[in-house]
């Protein structure tokens, strides 16, 4: 017991840090986490097996928020354009990488097709960031650029689930999974049409919560990822919600108090430093292949669109991310042996390459760029 607080209190501590350094160095506090996180693992800090289940909460609470942010408008007026653009940011890079982790990295099958699958996502909260920091959320393109994103990251999980759907589960449990996300959105979707029952959304925020969790435990029982279910529900949920926006923001206080601390930090403690010490060739092949082709693939189709070169180079950067989903993928890869250290420790750092270099990018440009415009 002794060693499950102070590993809370190590978490709780690079939490607060990372919350400090993350703004100041312009990365991000996820991003922070998970480096102090394989510091504080490499230093001997600890670590106990014990706190592995307050990640998960973490997880499964991210993933929820993320879905709450898809904006419907866009997704239901340019549904052509999101999976047009979704899917160029989704499939290059998976072949891409896919096809380094078999051939250079002598990767088993299954898990080359999670390594690529965690790192053809776009991540959602750094394209966010991002976007609302230059004002272009605000504009046709931002949102186009946000939807899309939630193409790339539904294709991403959802490419997990089928990868490792257990064909031997009983349907009834499938079934049953459906019906409690079914009841699920329901839920939601009644308490944002009674902010009467708590003006400050904490009795809604518990109950989703209670709802969110029941539905991992439903997927875990058919050995899904519990983001997925947390993820599709929030998505779906996302229109009445933007309505009540206090149960988003009741689930934000639980969420970033502490919960996603405890997730990226437990990220960051299970790469083993030699393996991490030994990949540095695998992460600059991998690299090369997300952020190549994933820049280019986008770059392409949003001139189709029409938007200038300099607005498609911004938009192609920021999409050009991966943090949030990727680490989702990478932290279930580890956790159930279909990815070895070596493989893990080479895929997170790609994966927090990825959420700084693009975003330092976009912050450069930015300065150069008016709100972009887009001709429907």
């Amino acid at each position: 017991m002794q060693d499950l607080f102070l590993t809370l209190a190590v978490w709780c501590a690079i939490g607060a840090l990372a919350g400090v350094l993350g703004p100041r160095l312009g990365t991000g506090a996820a991003v922070v986490e998970i480096v102090l996180g394989f510091a504080a693992a490499a230093l001997g800090l600890p670590n106990s097996a014990a706190a592995a289940p307050l990640s998960v909460i973490g997880a499964i609470l991210i993933a929820f928020l993320a879905g709450i942010e898809v904006d419907h408008a866009t997704l239901k007026h340019r549904w052509r354009a999101c999976l047009v653009i979704g899917g160029a940011a989704f499939l290059p890079p998976l072949a891409a990488v896919y096809a380094v982790a078999v051939w250079v990295m002598k990767i088993d099958p299954t898990g080359a097709a999670v390594m690529a699958l965690a790192l053809a996502e776009t991540s959602i909260a750094v394209t966010y960031a991002v976007l609302v920091e230059t004002g272009m959320s605000r504009t046709e393109v931002g949102k186009l650029v946000l939807a899309s994103v939630f193409v790339t990251n539904m294709a991403a999980v959802g490419g997990l689930a089928v990868l490792l759907f257990d064909r031997t589960a009983d349907p009834h449990k499938l079934a049953l999974m459906l019906a409690g996300g079914a009841a699920a959105v329901a839920l939601m979707l009644w308490l944002a049409r009674r902010p009467a029952l708590d003006p400050a959304g904490r009795v809604p925020g518990r109950a989703v919560l209670a709802a969110l969790l029941a539905l991992a435990a439903l997927a875990a029982d058919i050995k899904m990822a519990a983001v997925l279910p947390a993820y599709v529900v929030g998505v779906l949920a996302a229109g009445r919600l933007s309505r009540a926006p206090q149960i988003g923001d009741s689930l934000r206080g639980l969420a970033f108090i502490g919960f996603t601390s405890f997730y990226f930090a437990r990220v960051g403690s299970l790469i083993d430093p030699s393996a991490f010490a030994a990949s540095w060739p695998a992460m600059a092949a991998l690299l090369l292949a997300k952020l190549s082709t994933k820049f280019a693939a986008v770059w392409m189709v949003l001139g189709f669109a029409k938007v200038s070169a300099r607005e498609r180079l911004f938009a192609a950067a920021v999409t050009s991310s991966g943090l949030t989903f990727g680490s989702f993928i990478a932290l279930f890869g580890r956790t159930e042996s279909l990815l070895d250290q070596r493989s893990y420790a080479a895929l997170i750092g790609v994966i927090v390459l990825s959420a700084v270099l693009p975003a330092l990018a976009a912050n450069r440009l930015r300065r150069t760029l008016s709100p972009l415009q887009v001709t429907t």
